[in-house]
């Protein structure tokens, strides 16, 4: 099976939760990188969270990348 690499990016995210991406139905995804920055002028926490559809099984939990990681000015 061919693998297609997809680059998602979110611009001016603020404070609230921002989806970047939905996984098609029956699709797998894999992310392989993340890269989060701050370009305010204060320091300032970010969390990164895989959200899962699934009510049930080995997927229904949501999981953190990362929680609450600072980010320098």
């Amino acid at each position: 099976m061919a693998n297609t690499f997809k680059l998602k990016t979110k611009a001016n995210v603020d404070a609230s939760l921002v989806t970047v991406y939905t996984v098609p139905s029956s699709t797998t995804t894999v992310i392989i990188g993340l890269t989060l920055a701050n370009v305010k002028g204060a320091s300032i926490t970010a969390d990164a969270q895989i959200v899962t559809a699934s009510s049930s099984g080995e997927n229904a939990d949501d999981v953190y990348v990362v929680k609450d990681i600072p980010l320098p000015a």
